[in-house]
């Protein structure tokens, strides 16, 4: 598949477009000393001697999942959206947790664009950690790939963060990182609860954690809230669990959403999720030995009655030398 290259930038944020053909970086990144980002000339210089096609905007712009809903990427096309190694301009933190917004990548498969949400609580990238974001973003969304269209019954939003740890002799390494896929299924369009006429979303937040140093995952936990006074919580999934194998579904009011869970490397339990309270959470904690790395995947049955679809999202992970965390971000998808 031939893919055309260009970057645009919006004063300092660019749209970059790069081939979608990079592998996932499984090193840790040690960043020695944080260095000032790379300028717009050192990075149109480098892209142009790869052939990249360079072209400025002065419109500074806040990333929102709205922005990136309506930005259209050419047919078969990548594009990158950045800050010369700043973070990015956004409304999408409920609560940062030390961390910034620094790209956000978007693929167009024949029509169907995807997009990738690079975050990391770095203050700023090094001139080279552009490059490694696209190997690790485009090797994120090629293995989550997942039809994402406005509007239709199926969306499907990219996250990947990566957690810096500063050590006692002044330079910073990676600890861990995170890449979680969260889909969106609206399995009713204008059903009856509790009197109001809903639209009716299985949400499943499927989340891979990696150690990038010489660490083990203690435990993860995870929250998934309905954000909006206008949603209801119908249920809400898995239950606790120490099986390695184990089946998880959503079945309150309409038929089950069924998933299998490969809990190899941890026990799952749920922390008191609460329907009334319109959120799910769960504990991830590790069984005996070195795990260095785990998938899971909670799900929470939503109804909407008004506007769009809200959903907050968070996760910790406890590492054994460090915690990290993803702060609070609030995904929003077109509804009603």
């Amino acid at each position: 598949m031939k893919i055309s290259k260009k970057i645009t930038s919006l004063l300092s944020i660019g749209i970059l477009s790069l081939p979608w053909t990079q592998s996932f970086a499984n090193e840790a990144t040690s960043i020695d000393k944080i260095a000032s980002p790379v300028s717009v000339e050192q990075l149109t210089e480098q892209l142009q001697s790869a052939g990249v096609e360079s072209i400025y905007n002065r419109t500074r712009t806040v990333i929102s999942d709205s922005y990136i809903d309506n930005y259209n990427v050419e047919d078969n096309n990548t594009v990158m959206v950045h800050n010369n190694g700043n973070p990015l301009p956004t409304d999408m933190f409920e609560k940062k947790q030390g961390n910034e917004l620094f790209a956000v990548l978007i693929t167009d498969e024949y029509g169907v664009q995807t997009p990738t949400y690079y975050f990391s609580n770095s203050k700023v990238l090094m001139d080279d950690t552009l490059e490694e974001i696209v190997e690790d973003l485009s090797s994120q969304s090629n293995e989550n790939k997942g039809a994402r269209v406005v509007g239709s019954n199926y969306v499907s939003r990219n996250y990947k963060w990566d957690f810096y740890r500063k050590l006692a002799t002044g330079s910073t390494i990676q600890q861990g990182s995170l890449a979680t896929r969260v889909t969106f299924e609206r399995i009713h369009s204008n059903a009856n609860v509790d009197y109001k006429k809903s639209s009716v979303w299985d949400i499943t937040a499927r989340s891979e954690v990696k150690c990038r140093s010489s660490e083990r995952i203690n435990n993860t936990f995870v929250r998934l809230d309905a954000g909006s006074g206008s949603q209801k919580l119908l249920d809400f999934a898995p239950e606790t669990s120490s099986q390695s194998l184990f089946t998880a579904s959503l079945d309150s009011l309409f038929s089950p959403t069924s998933w299998t869970i490969e809990a190899g490397g941890y026990t799952t339990k749920e922390l008191v999720s609460s329907l009334s309270n319109r959120y799910g959470r769960w504990e991830f904690k590790a069984r005996p030995g070195f795990q260095t790395s785990w998938v899971t995947k909670p799900g929470v049955r939503v109804a909407n009655s008004t506007g769009s679809l809200y959903l907050k999202y968070s996760q910790t992970l406890d590492l054994n030398y460090s915690d990290h965390g993803t702060g609070v971000v609030g995904i929003t998808v077109p509804d009603r």
